[in-house]
Formats: structure tokens, C-alpha cells, sequence
């Protein structure tokens, strides 16, 4: 799933900076993040948290959890849709939305 997905490129990537450490060149800027799509951001750390264990590293080792929707997003075009919950996989305008104004504010496509 996509927490277990992210816990393993987020060890792989921070292997990857370990062994590159001091070679400018090889620096990786890179940060994983989660946006929780079953469950919410503590049912996700949970599951993160767990399985970081699980695979021998630190239980804390894991990647940033990005909430859906940020307690300082306050948009009128937003109002009623805070803390809204959407099944996975399941089209709903309200996430368009959110796409647009990713994509034509920031230039940010996910």
C-alpha cells in the first residue's frame, strides 16, 4: 500500500544519502512524503511506524504525513469540504478542485 511503498523508498533514499555523504554531486533532495488515502494521518503513522520497525529500523524513521487538507487552508472555494472524507479511488469534485489550484497557483502536479 501507499504507506508501506513510502517507508521503503524513504530508507532506500536515506541509504542512498548515507553513502553518498560528502559527494556533492550524488546529494539527493528528495523527501517522501504521505497524504493518507485510507485512514487518516494517525491510522497512517501507525501503519508506518509499524513496519519501519518491522524491516529493523527505527520505528520513528519515517516519512513525513501530509494531511489532506492543512488546518491554515482556509479557502471560500474549499468551505465544506475540511475534514471530508473520500474513498480511495472514487472521483469527487472537491479534489479537482484541489488539483486546479495546485496545479494554477503553485505549479504543483501530483
Amino acid at each position: 500500500g501507499t504507506c508501506t511503498t513510502a517507508v521503503l523508498v524513504h530508507h532506500a533514499l536515506s541509504a542512498l544519502t548515507s553513502e553518498n555523504e560528502g559527494d556533492e554531486d550524488a546529494h539527493l533532495d528528495i523527501q517522501v512524503v504521505v497524504v493518507p488515502c485510507v485512514g487518516d494521518a494517525a491510522y497512517a503513522q501507525r501503519q508506518m511506524m509499524a513496519f519501519s520497525a518491522q524491516i529493523g529500523a527505527s520505528a520513528d524513521d519515517i516519512p513525513h504525513i501530509l494531511s489532506p487538507y492543512p488546518e491554515t487552508f482556509d479557502r471560500p472555494e474549499m468551505e465544506g469540504n475540511k475534514n471530508k472524507y473520500f474513498p480511495f479511488g472514487e472521483p469527487d469534485e472537491a479534489i479537482l478542485q484541489v488539483f486546479n489550484l495546485l496545479k494554477e497557483e503553485y505549479g504543483l502536479v501530483l
